[in-house]
C-alpha cells in the first residue's frame, strides 16, 4: 500500500504541514508527503528518508490531492529502489519543490535506482524545482521538471550537484520535463562537481517536453558524454546556452538541441578541451 502525510478525502485536510519519515527495509508502493484523494495540506510538506534500503516511489507532494506550500524530499545514506518526485502524483505544489539526496558517504555506497524528478506525475509546481544530488550511484534519469502533460513547472529548474563526493549517473539529464511536461522560465543544469561522471547525455531543456525562457549547461567539472544547450524532441523557446569551463567531455557538443527546436539563439563558450566535434547549432534540430 501506500504512506501519506495527510489524510483521505475533501473534507480531510491537514493545516499545518505534513512530514513523513521512512528508512529501513521499508516496502510499499509509493510514500506521499500530502494527502490522498483531494485532502489538502496547508502549509507545505516533507518526506525525509533517513537511510536503510527502502522500496517504494517516493513523492513530496500528494496523491491527487494538493499541498498547498513548499515540498521537500530529503534522502541521507541510503539504497531506495524507486523513483523520486519532488512534486504530487496528479495533485498540486503551489510552492517550490526541493529534492536533496546525499546517497552515501566515503565507503558507504547508496543511491537511487529509479528516475529523479524535480517536479510531479502529472501534477503541477507553481514555484520552482531544485534538485541536488551527493554522493552515490543513480541508476536512471535525472528531469529537473515533472513527467506528464499536468506535470508543469511555472517558475524554472535547477539541477546541481554537491561540491564534492563521487556522483555517478548511469542515465541522461535534463534541464526540463518529460513527456509533454512544460517548464516555464527556464531551466538551468550546474555540472560543478569534478568527482561526477555521467554516463549518459546532458540537456539542458526536455525530453519530448518543451522549456519557455530559455535553458542554460554549466559545466565546470566531471565527466561527461554528450552535451547539449537544448532538449531532446523538445522545443527551447528562448534562448540556449552552453557554457563549458572544464570537466571532461568525451562525446560531442552542440548548443542547439536533439530533434528539439530552438526559437532563440544559441551560444556557445568554450574554456576547455572537447574530445569530439563541437556545433554552435543542434543534432537535427533548428535554431
Amino acid at each position: 500500500g501506500g504512506i501519506h502525510g495527510g489524510g483521505s478525502g475533501s473534507a480531510a485536510s491537514v493545516m499545518n504541514g505534513a512530514e513523513v519519515k521512512v528508512g529501513g527495509n521499508l516496502r510499499a508502493s509509493a510514500v506521499f508527503g500530502g494527502g490522498a484523494a483531494g485532502a489538502v495540506v496547508e502549509g507545505g510538506a516533507k518526506v525525509t528518508i533517513a537511510g536503510g534500503t527502502p522500496t517504494a516511489d517516493i513523492y513530496g507532494g500528494g496523491n491527487a490531492a494538493d499541498v498547498r506550500g513548499d515540498t521537500v524530499v530529503s534522502a541521507n545514506w541510503t539504497q531506495l529502489a524507486g523513483s523520486v518526485y519532488g512534486g504530487g502524483r496528479n495533485g498540486d505544489v503551489t510552492g517550490n519543490a526541493e529534492v536533496w539526496i546525499l546517497a552515501g558517504d566515503s565507503g558507504n555506497w547508496g543511491g537511487v535506482t529509479g528516475d529523479v524528478y524535480g517536479g510531479g506525475n502529472g501534477g503541477a509546481v507553481a514555484g520552482r524545482t531544485e534538485i541536488t544530488l551527493g554522493h552515490g550511484d543513480y541508476l536512471g534519469n535525472i528531469f529537473g521538471g515533472g513527467t506528464g502533460a499536468g506535470g508543469t513547472v511555472g517558475s524554472g529548474t535547477l539541477f546541481h550537484f554537491t561540491s564534492d563526493g563521487t556522483v555517478r549517473i548511469s542515465g541522461h539529464i535534463y534541464g526540463g520535463g518529460d513527456n509533454g511536461a512544460v517548464v516555464s522560465n527556464g531551466a538551468v543544469v550546474d555540472l560543478n562537481n569534478k568527482n561526477a561522471v555521467v554516463n549518459g547525455d546532458v540537456y539542458g531543456g526536455g525530453r519530448n517536453a518543451a522549456v519557455d525562457g530559455g535553458t542554460t549547461v554549466r559545466i565546470s567539472g566531471g565527466t561527461v558524454t554528450n552535451v547539449y544547450g537544448g532538449g531532446r524532441g523538445g522545443q527551447v523557446n528562448g534562448d540556449a546556452v552552453l557554457l563549458i569551463a572544464g570537466g571532461n567531455i568525451t562525446g560531442e557538443a552542440f548548443a542547439g538541441g536533439s530533434g528539439g527546436l530552438v526559437t532563440g539563439n544559441t551560444r556557445l563558450v568554450l574554456n576547455t578541451s572537447v574530445d569530439g566535434d563541437i556545433y554552435g547549432g543542434g543534432k537535427n534540430g533548428n535554431v
